[in-house]
């Protein structure tokens, strides 16, 4: 009986552990989600137009390497964090962002690590346009193509 009753809680003990790995795992992946999550949502669409004050390329977790992110300040002086992608798939596009630079970014505004943040479908510097997620927001670096 004292055999059961031990094994037991060493199981429960190793839930907590690994439950409380998991959540700070994602509390910690600030970027664009996971593909166990879906962040970006159709019904939140939004586009904004705005000056890069920043750009952020923070660590998105391991094996997704870093993300781009841009701090987006708009004439009416609302601010946006902007989550555009993989580092390594922005280099891919030939277009250069920099502080100062007035875009447009297109996309799904969500709460994210209770923050809110734009999860940008498509921007648009001068006469580029670079598209970074289909109409139902699968990211197009993913190589995954909608069912839907």
């Amino acid at each position: 009986m004292r055999l059961i009753n031990k094994t037991r809680y060493l199981g429960v003990v190793f839930m907590l552990i690994m439950n409380h790995g998991f959540a700070q795992q994602d509390s910690k992946n600030t970027c664009w989600g996971s593909e166990k999550k879906k962040v970006y949502d159709t019904s939140t669409l939004t586009q904004v137009k705005g000056t890069i004050t920043e750009i952020k390329h923070p660590n998105c977790g391991k094996g997704q390497g870093k993300g781009v992110h841009l701090i987006l300040k708009t004439e009416k002086t609302d601010t946006y964090e902007v989550h555009l992608g993989p580092l390594w798939y922005l280099e891919k596009q030939n277009i250069l962002l920099s502080e100062g630079d007035t875009i447009v970014v297109s996309g799904s505004k969500v709460m994210l690590n209770k923050q809110e943040v734009i999860i940008a479908r498509e921007f648009e510097k001068g006469s580029s346009t670079i598209i970074l997620r289909d109409k139902n927001g699968i990211p197009l670096w993913s190589g995954r193509k909608n069912k839907a």
